[in-house]
């Protein structure tokens, strides 16, 4: 049976234990737990003031702590720049394994150091043990032979050939990736057996990106609004969160180097943006990326407004954020490369949808019938057109494979710097040509000249 309930403003939610949760980030077949509100006459109701979710999930990490007499292991996470660690207690019917053989092994056999992949919920229900047999060396890719999915690694010893075979398990910040995601000048730490010709005969490979100092971006979003009669977009943060850790995690962001406008006002957007725009300007040969995932409007003289957290729009030019003025700024800005992603369109039935026309319209509007200079800019839809929602990936259509792209999918020449046609090209690959609910949207590039 299936029943709905409302949750309260300021309801606790918390995924696996850990706190600090919002609605959108629970998924379908999550098991929760939950508290309500009591009704007037001292029963529970239906409105939720606590939910406590459950979802197995998988990652690798390194062991850092074993405590045996109290069930506990804590594994490392992430590379050195976002390292984080995890403490769960290991489940009553938890199952470790060495993963070369099968071997069972118990909780006492796991050791400091270990590469693991476990699954896991509030506490740990598989562990299993990678490479623990094999010779480990460091070093940096040199060379990367894509098609005989080889590396050549600079090491302490001199260059060495790393070869890989279908079990090979690859990793960048030790999230699963696929060998094509790696580059020259990342870090490695290579699991292998050593060949008859000394070659290193990789069962896994764990990378680290070496962050570029040549890159800046700005990402704005806004999911709440204090005028409660605007539609609300149930993935805006979600999706500029998913397209943050793309660019920190996999295109070589310094994290200081990236400004999130999260639920901001008119006026905090406004001066920050102006900041982030003159920092990105005063570096030599840089990259400046901003992603605009917010709701946007046109107004009755044909004027597009950006929405912040105190935006009406029955009054866009006193509220709004005006999108003809950042276009300006951007085109200003100095920076040698520039791309404009705009994702501001979502389909629905709320009055003030009638004023947000597809993102290519609500470009056209700011440009005003001006042709772009030094701007790249890609819409996530076109005429008559709006933004989908991919429920099973809990992000934007346009937002899910943007972040793949810049995550490495997009860059065709593995040099790791995506360009507006890179990342189009990428783009009418995927989106272009999804369906979600018999619905299309087409991804448009639009540059300079």
């Amino acid at each position: 049976d299936e029943l709905t309930m409302r949750v309260a403003e300021g309801c606790e939610i918390r995924i696996n234990a850990v706190d600090d949760k919002r609605l959108e980030d629970l998924q379908e077949d999550d098991v929760v737990t939950v508290k309500h509100l009591p009704e007037v006459r001292g029963r529970e109701g239906r409105v939720l003031s606590e939910i406590s979710a459950r979802r197995l999930q998988l990652l690798t990490g390194i062991v850092s702590q074993v405590d045996e007499s109290r069930g506990f292991l804590t594994i490392r996470m992430g590379d050195h720049r976002r390292s984080r660690s995890m403490r769960l207690p290991l489940s009553e019917s938890v199952k470790i394994r060495l993963k070369s053989t099968g071997e069972p092994l118990e909780a006492g056999d796991l050791k400091t150091g270990d590469r693991v992949r476990v699954q896991f919920d509030i506490a740990f229900q598989t562990v299993d043990v990678m490479a623990r047999d094999k010779k480990r060396g460091t070093g940096k890719i040199s060379a990367v032979d894509q098609q005989n999915r080889t590396l050549t690694v600079s090491t302490s010893q001199g260059p060495v050939t790393v070869q890989t075979t279908a079990e090979t398990d690859v990793t960048i910040s030790l999230e699963p990736t696929d060998f094509n995601n790696l580059r020259v000048t990342d870090n490695v730490e290579i699991a292998f057996d050593e060949s008859e010709k000394g070659n290193w005969i990789a069962a896994a490979i764990d990378a680290t990106r070496i962050v570029r100092q040549d890159r800046w971006a700005v990402i704005i979003t806004t999911q709440s609004f204090d005028d409660r009669s605007l539609t609300r977009r149930p993935h805006a943060l979600s999706n500029a969160m998913l397209f943050q850790d793309a660019l920190v995690k996999r295109y070589a962001f310094d994290e200081s180097r990236i400004l999130l406008l999260r639920n901001q006002t008119r006026a905090a957007i406004q001066e920050q943006l102006t900041t982030q725009l003159k920092e990105a300007g005063d570096a030599s040969r840089s990259q400046l990326v901003v992603y605009i995932c917010t709701p946007a409007y046109v107004d009755d003289s044909g004027q597009s407004y950006l929405a912040g957290t105190d935006f009406q729009w029955d009054n866009m030019s006193e509220t709004g954020i005006s999108l003809s003025d950042i276009m300006s700024q951007l085109e200003d800005c100095p920076a040698t490369s520039k791309i404009l992603l705009l994702d501001c369109n979502r389909g629905g039935t709320g009055a003030d949808l009638k004023r947000q026309p597809s993102d290519q319209q609500i470009l056209n509007s700011a440009l005003g019938g001006q042709s772009l200079k030094s701007t790249s800019v890609i819409v996530g839809s076109r005429d008559k057109q709006h933004g989908l929602d991919w429920p099973e990936k809990h992000h934007g259509l346009f937002a899910h494979f943007l972040a793949e792209g810049f995550s490495g999918s997009a860059d065709q020449d593995a040099d790791l710097t995506v360009t507006p046609a890179e990342i189009q090209a990428y783009l009418m690959q995927t989106v272009a040509k999804q369906q979600i609910e018999n619905q299309q949207q087409t991804p448009l590039l639009i540059g300079p000249n």
